[in-house]
């Protein structure tokens, strides 16, 4: 049986229902009792005063179909239900999560990090230039380096990374079980492929941006924005640095 985007197979329910998934679960029930009153009309209608092969046959289908297409609705309501979710926490421009999909998943990150008493990294990014080149050159170009700032977020992401734009031109990412090493390495790769596009973008303008971190083992009093104010400052800092190295206007 197949709806829209791909076929609806038994062993996708049965797998889904083996993982203890209400909805699969919830479905296996409406066939079981749809197959289970199929049964029954076919024992009432194999009675010798009322057997009618055409009417049997008719009947038990409207019954399987009837079945088959309560299933199918639920899963498009669970597919809408996931979709609407995921718009939810993202960031449609970039792909990455936005800044309330950040506070819940980067929290959760966080406090367990907290408990198990191991390191985390927060690092705060934010594009540099990207009034200039809205004013210039259009607010579809500033959009463009939003997006390329993303994709660098993500080619320089490692197992477990939660990146977010929260706003604006601002950017956070939090890294789990690393060292001050690793966040320097982070920070390179990112920066490395901002370079790389400037190389080959071909636009009349480069993308830049500029990193702050703070990474260590959290304290009692520690929280996650206590970590990302400390990173801030610290990017607002470095902004300063690279604004004066590309003789950029401090404002």
């Amino acid at each position: 049986v197949s709806m829209g985007s791909g076929p609806l197979t038994a062993r996708v329910v049965a797998e889904a229902a083996g993982r203890g998934d209400p909805l699969a679960l919830e479905a296996l029930d409406h066939v079981a009792r749809q197959l289970g009153r199929g049964l029954a009309l076919l024992v009432d209608l194999l009675n010798p005063e009322r057997i009618v092969i055409g009417s049997i046959y008719a009947r038990w289908t409207i019954a399987v179909a009837n079945a088959i297409e309560a299933i199918l609705v639920q899963q498009k309501l669970h597919n809408l239900i996931d979709e609407l979710e995921n718009m939810y926490i993202r960031d449609v421009l970039t792909g990455l999560y936005n800044r309330r999909g950040f506070e819940n998943y980067a929290r959760t990150l966080f406090l367990e990090a907290k408990v198990k008493e191991n390191s985390v990294c927060v690092i705060g990014i934010d594009a540099d230039g990207l009034k200039p080149v809205n004013d210039i050159f259009g607010h579809h170009e500033g959009d463009n380096v939003l997006r390329a700032i993303g994709y660098a977020i993500n080619e320089a992401g490692c197992q477990g990374q939660i990146g977010a734009r929260i706003g604006g031109d601002e950017f956070e990412v939090i890294l789990r079980n690393v060292d001050e090493d690793d966040a320097k390495h982070w920070v390179y790769t990112f920066e490395r492929s901002l370079d790389n596009y400037n190389k080959k973008s071909g636009k009349p303008y480069e993308v830049h941006a500029s990193t702050g971190y703070r990474v260590g083992i959290p304290g009692a009093s520690d929280t996650l924005e206590s970590f990302m104010k400390e990173s801030d400052d610290i990017m607002y800092k470095n902004k300063i640095e690279n604004k004066r190295r590309r003789n950029e206007p401090l404002r």
